[in-house]
């Protein structure tokens, strides 16, 4: 059997991630119980699970890549202000001006 990735959740919160290749219920149970977990979950669907996001007992929920993201209707983390598009730049999130900082795309010259 190939390898499942489980979420070890505690207050809905993902505190880790255990790969196991056909655990048994008698292993789960002992996890949950050692570790005081709340939750142990099959971490399938997309998106995956990962340390510092969420599951709300349907879903998974990727941690917020910036503390002024909001989730959107789709689920996925969306910045309070829209990435410009500007040919020939590229944007980073500055959390401190909640805003995108310009940069301009490097061009390599021949030799």
């Amino acid at each position: 059997m190939a390898e499942q990735n489980y979420a070890f959740v505690v207050d809905g919160m993902v505190t880790n991630i255990a790969v196991f290749d056909a655990p048994t219920e008698e292993l789960l149970a002992h996890f949950k119980a050692e570790l005081s977990l709340h939750h142990i979950v099959l971490a399938h669907e997309e998106p995956k699970a990962a340390i510092g996001g969420t599951w709300d007992g349907t879903k998974f929920t990727l941690a917020a890549p910036h503390a002024s993201w909001v989730l959107n209707a789709d689920n996925d983390w969306e910045a309070p202000v829209a990435m410009p598009v500007t040919e020939g730049k590229y944007y980073t999130w500055n959390e401190e001006t909640v805003s995108w900082q310009e940069h301009d795309i490097p061009v390599e010259t021949p030799e």
